[in-house]
C-alpha cells in the first residue's frame, strides 16, 4: 500500500485488470462451489476452448460481447487462458485493459459454448469482424465471476 496522489480515481487511472471466472464440469456441483461457480454438467472440448480463448487475445471489436448498445467496441485482451482446478473445475482467466458491460461474462458464456460444440472457431472469428450480440454466446451467470486484480501504472503520479 502507498499513498496516491490527490487526484487518483482507482477505476480511471487503472491500466488493466484481472477477472477469473469459475466453472464446475462434474455432473454434480460441490455445495462450496455453487455460489461461486457456474455448474456446467456437460463434458466441454477444452483444447477447442482454448483455441478460441487464443483468438480473442489482442485488440479486437468486442461489441458482441456486452449487452448494451455502444458506439465504439474495441477493446484489447492481454491474455486468456483456461487454467484447470480440482474437483472437475475450470477457471477462465482474462486479463485486459478496459471491459466493455458484461464482457467478461459474455466471453465466458461463449466459451463454454465452444465447450459443448454449439460454436465453432469460424463462429468466434466472425463474431469479432462482424459484432452481432445475437450470435455471442449466452451471458454466463454472475455467481461465477470475480475480480482478483487491478493493475495501475508504476509510476507515482499515474500518467
Amino acid at each position: 500500500m502507498e499513498i496516491a496522489p490527490p487526484h487518483f480515481h482507482p477505476t480511471l487511472d487503472a491500466s488493466s485488470k484481472e477477472y477469473r471466472y469459475q466453472i464446475c464440469m462434474g455432473t454434480v456441483q460441490e455445495p462450496i462451489h455453487r455460489a461461486y461457480s457456474w455448474h456446467v454438467p456437460h463434458c466441454l472440448d477444452q483444447a477447442a476452448m482454448q483455441k478460441a480463448a487464443q483468438l480473442l487475445v489482442g485488440t479486437h471489436n468486442f461489441s458482441s460481447f456486452t449487452t448494451l448498445p455502444i458506439e465504439e467496441g474495441r477493446r484489447t485482451l492481454f491474455e486468456i487462458s483456461l487454467v484447470p482446478l480440482p474437483e472437475n473445475r475450470l477457471e477462465i482467466r482474462l486479463i485486459g485493459e478496459r471491459f466493455l458491460y458484461k464482457m467478461a461474462r459474455r466471453i465466458a458464456g461463449t466459451l463454454v459454448d465452444v465447450g459443448k460444440e454449439r460454436l465453432t472457431l469460424e463462429n468466434i472469428s466472425k463474431l469479432l469482424t462482424t459484432p452481432d450480440r445475437a450470435a455471442a454466446g449466452i451471458t454466463a451467470p454472475a455467481h461465477g465471476l470475480h475480480l482478483h486484480q487491478v493493475f495501475y501504472p508504476q509510476s507515482k503520479e499515474l500518467s
